[in-house]
Protein backbone atom coordinates (compact mmCIF):
# COMPACT_ATOMS: atom_id res chain seq x y z
CA UNK A 1 0.00 0.00 0.00
CA UNK A 2 2.71 2.40 0.89
CA UNK A 3 3.79 1.81 -3.30
CA UNK A 4 0.28 3.37 -4.01
CA UNK A 5 0.66 7.21 -4.79
CA UNK A 6 -2.42 7.77 -3.19
CA UNK A 7 -2.33 6.39 0.30
CA UNK A 8 1.55 7.88 0.46
CA UNK A 9 -0.11 11.17 -0.59
CA UNK A 10 -2.87 10.66 2.30
CA UNK A 11 -0.63 9.76 4.49
CA UNK A 12 1.73 12.68 4.07
CA UNK A 13 -1.15 15.63 3.75
CA UNK A 14 -2.72 13.67 7.40
CA UNK A 15 0.94 14.41 8.61
CA UNK A 16 1.50 18.05 7.60
CA UNK A 17 -2.34 18.81 8.07
CA UNK A 18 -2.01 17.31 11.74
CA UNK A 19 1.26 19.05 12.58
CA UNK A 20 0.17 22.03 11.71
CA UNK A 21 -2.98 21.77 13.62
CA UNK A 22 -1.03 20.90 16.88
CA UNK A 23 1.77 24.09 15.97
CA UNK A 24 -1.18 26.89 15.66
CA UNK A 25 -3.48 25.46 18.41
CA UNK A 26 -0.15 25.41 20.73
CA UNK A 27 0.44 29.01 19.96
CA UNK A 28 -3.05 30.39 19.90
CA UNK A 29 -4.05 28.37 22.32
CA UNK A 30 -0.92 29.15 25.13
CA UNK A 31 -1.57 32.76 24.50
CA UNK A 32 -5.07 32.22 25.80
CA UNK A 33 -4.27 30.29 28.45
CA UNK A 34 -2.16 32.44 29.90
CA UNK A 35 -4.22 35.77 29.82
CA UNK A 36 -6.94 33.21 31.39
CA UNK A 37 -4.38 31.68 33.74
CA UNK A 38 -2.74 35.11 34.96
CA UNK A 39 -4.50 38.06 34.11
CA UNK A 40 -7.10 39.94 35.53
CA UNK A 41 -9.40 40.57 32.95
CA UNK A 42 -13.33 40.87 33.71
CA UNK A 43 -15.61 37.93 32.94
CA UNK A 44 -12.52 35.69 31.74
CA UNK A 45 -14.82 32.90 33.22
CA UNK A 46 -17.86 33.63 30.85
CA UNK A 47 -15.25 33.42 27.98
CA UNK A 48 -14.05 30.30 29.19
CA UNK A 49 -17.56 28.77 29.50
CA UNK A 50 -18.33 30.17 26.24
CA UNK A 51 -15.08 28.31 24.53
CA UNK A 52 -16.06 25.08 26.04
CA UNK A 53 -19.79 25.42 25.00
CA UNK A 54 -18.53 25.71 21.47
CA UNK A 55 -16.80 22.57 21.46
CA UNK A 56 -20.33 20.92 21.82
CA UNK A 57 -21.75 21.93 18.91
CA UNK A 58 -21.92 18.83 16.49
CA UNK A 59 -19.88 19.10 13.16
CA UNK A 60 -22.44 18.11 11.35
CA UNK A 61 -24.48 21.70 12.14
CA UNK A 62 -21.73 23.55 11.23
CA UNK A 63 -20.15 21.66 8.09
CA UNK A 64 -22.34 23.59 5.36
CA UNK A 65 -21.19 27.03 6.66
CA UNK A 66 -18.08 25.51 6.85
CA UNK A 67 -18.12 24.75 3.16
CA UNK A 68 -18.96 27.55 1.90
CA UNK A 69 -17.19 29.85 4.02
CA UNK A 70 -13.90 28.32 2.16
CA UNK A 71 -15.57 28.58 -1.33
CA UNK A 72 -15.92 32.12 -0.84
CA UNK A 73 -12.60 32.39 0.67
CA UNK A 74 -11.29 30.12 -2.27
CA UNK A 75 -9.42 27.70 -0.32
CA UNK A 76 -11.34 24.14 -0.87
CA UNK A 77 -8.68 21.31 -1.33
CA UNK A 78 -6.15 23.01 1.04
CA UNK A 79 -4.22 22.60 3.97
CA UNK A 80 -5.14 25.82 5.07
CA UNK A 81 -8.90 25.16 5.25
CA UNK A 82 -8.46 22.15 6.79
CA UNK A 83 -6.06 23.78 9.49
CA UNK A 84 -8.10 26.14 10.16
CA UNK A 85 -10.93 23.93 10.66
CA UNK A 86 -9.39 21.49 12.26
CA UNK A 87 -7.84 24.61 15.01
CA UNK A 88 -11.15 26.09 15.34
CA UNK A 89 -12.57 23.05 17.42
CA UNK A 90 -9.52 22.07 18.91
CA UNK A 91 -8.82 25.43 20.68
CA UNK A 92 -11.44 25.49 23.09
CA UNK A 93 -9.76 22.08 24.46
CA UNK A 94 -6.40 23.29 24.10
CA UNK A 95 -7.15 26.62 25.91
CA UNK A 96 -8.78 24.19 28.69
CA UNK A 97 -5.77 22.15 29.46
CA UNK A 98 -3.12 24.66 28.93
CA UNK A 99 -4.74 27.16 31.40
CA UNK A 100 -5.20 24.68 34.09
CA UNK A 101 -1.45 23.34 33.78
CA UNK A 102 -0.70 27.18 33.64
CA UNK A 103 -1.94 27.36 36.98
CA UNK A 104 -0.29 25.58 38.58
CA UNK A 105 3.39 27.10 37.81
CA UNK A 106 4.42 29.22 40.65
CA UNK A 107 3.81 32.74 40.56
CA UNK A 108 7.19 33.28 41.91
CA UNK A 109 8.93 31.65 39.15
CA UNK A 110 6.98 34.20 36.48
CA UNK A 111 7.50 37.32 38.95
CA UNK A 112 11.20 36.81 38.94
CA UNK A 113 11.42 36.62 35.20
CA UNK A 114 9.83 39.65 35.14
CA UNK A 115 12.26 41.28 37.60
CA UNK A 116 14.88 40.11 34.99
CA UNK A 117 13.66 42.08 32.52
CA UNK A 118 11.15 39.52 30.82
CA UNK A 119 8.04 40.64 29.39
CA UNK A 120 4.75 38.73 29.70
CA UNK A 121 5.53 36.66 26.38
CA UNK A 122 9.20 35.94 27.30
CA UNK A 123 8.03 34.82 30.75
CA UNK A 124 5.17 32.66 28.92
CA UNK A 125 7.64 31.55 26.12
CA UNK A 126 11.03 31.12 28.59
CA UNK A 127 9.39 30.29 32.13
CA UNK A 128 5.60 28.83 31.91
CA UNK A 129 5.44 27.17 28.79
CA UNK A 130 8.79 25.28 30.14
CA UNK A 131 7.73 24.67 33.59
CA UNK A 132 4.51 23.18 32.73
CA UNK A 133 6.31 20.95 30.00
CA UNK A 134 5.07 17.52 30.55
CA UNK A 135 1.25 19.20 30.53
CA UNK A 136 2.05 21.20 27.36
CA UNK A 137 2.89 17.95 25.58
CA UNK A 138 -0.33 16.09 26.52
CA UNK A 139 -1.79 19.06 25.22
CA UNK A 140 -0.10 18.81 22.38
CA UNK A 141 -0.48 15.14 21.55
CA UNK A 142 -4.06 15.15 22.06
CA UNK A 143 -4.28 17.94 19.39
CA UNK A 144 -2.52 16.13 17.03
CA UNK A 145 -4.08 12.85 17.35
CA UNK A 146 -7.90 14.85 17.40
CA UNK A 147 -6.47 16.62 13.82
CA UNK A 148 -5.50 13.12 12.59
CA UNK A 149 -8.75 11.29 13.62
CA UNK A 150 -10.90 14.23 11.72
CA UNK A 151 -13.04 12.51 8.91
CA UNK A 152 -16.42 14.39 8.26
CA UNK A 153 -14.55 18.18 7.19
CA UNK A 154 -11.78 16.35 5.10
CA UNK A 155 -14.49 14.77 3.35
CA UNK A 156 -16.12 17.62 2.25
CA UNK A 157 -13.38 20.08 2.28
CA UNK A 158 -11.11 18.32 -0.03
CA UNK A 159 -11.87 16.80 -3.40
CA UNK A 160 -8.07 15.32 -4.44
CA UNK A 161 -4.77 17.25 -3.13
CA UNK A 162 -4.96 16.91 -0.24
CA UNK A 163 -7.07 14.45 1.10
CA UNK A 164 -6.36 13.02 4.38
CA UNK A 165 -5.81 9.29 5.23
CA UNK A 166 -9.05 9.15 7.27
CA UNK A 167 -10.73 10.29 3.88
CA UNK A 168 -9.02 7.74 1.83
CA UNK A 169 -9.54 4.48 3.91
CA UNK A 170 -13.20 5.32 3.33
CA UNK A 171 -12.82 5.43 -0.43
CA UNK A 172 -10.82 1.97 -0.26
CA UNK A 173 -13.93 0.75 1.80
CA UNK A 174 -16.45 1.53 -1.19
CA UNK A 175 -13.76 0.79 -3.35
CA UNK A 176 -12.53 -2.43 -2.50
CA UNK A 177 -15.90 -4.16 -0.11
CA UNK A 178 -16.50 -6.74 -2.44
CA UNK A 179 -12.68 -7.49 -3.66
CA UNK A 180 -10.10 -6.99 -1.59
CA UNK A 181 -10.51 -6.23 2.30
CA UNK A 182 -7.51 -6.79 3.24
CA UNK A 183 -6.39 -3.56 1.56
CA UNK A 184 -8.36 -1.96 3.80
CA UNK A 185 -7.13 -3.19 7.00
CA UNK A 186 -3.14 -2.74 5.65
CA UNK A 187 -3.90 0.75 4.97
CA UNK A 188 -6.24 1.17 8.81
CA UNK A 189 -2.46 -0.29 10.59
CA UNK A 190 -0.45 2.58 8.11
CA UNK A 191 -2.93 5.08 9.70
CA UNK A 192 -2.79 3.85 13.25
CA UNK A 193 1.31 3.51 12.98
CA UNK A 194 2.21 7.14 13.00
CA UNK A 195 0.21 7.99 15.96
CA UNK A 196 1.60 5.17 18.14
CA UNK A 197 4.72 5.51 17.95
CA UNK A 198 4.45 9.51 18.94
CA UNK A 199 2.32 8.45 21.65
CA UNK A 200 5.41 5.53 22.75
CA UNK A 201 8.05 7.97 21.96
CA UNK A 202 6.26 10.70 24.45
CA UNK A 203 5.01 8.06 26.98
CA UNK A 204 6.46 9.91 30.32
CA UNK A 205 5.68 13.34 29.34
CA UNK A 206 2.27 12.16 28.69
CA UNK A 207 1.87 10.10 31.72
CA UNK A 208 3.10 12.89 33.83
CA UNK A 209 0.90 15.28 32.09
CA UNK A 210 -2.36 13.67 32.93
CA UNK A 211 -1.47 12.93 36.49
CA UNK A 212 -0.65 16.94 36.84
CA UNK A 213 -3.99 16.97 35.32
CA UNK A 214 -5.56 14.60 37.65
CA UNK A 215 -4.28 16.52 40.61
CA UNK A 216 -5.85 19.61 39.15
Amino acid sequence: MLSEPDVAAALRNSVITATLTMVVCLVFGSLAAYTLARLNMPRKNLLLGISVFSRMIPSMVLIIPMFLLMRAASLLDSYAALVIVYSAFLLPYVIWMLKNFFEQVPVALESAARMDGCTRLGALFRVMIPAAGPGVVATAVFAFIGAWNEFLFGLILTTRQVVPITVKISALVSSTFHSDTSLVAATGMLAIIPVVVLVIVLNRYIVRGLVEGVKM
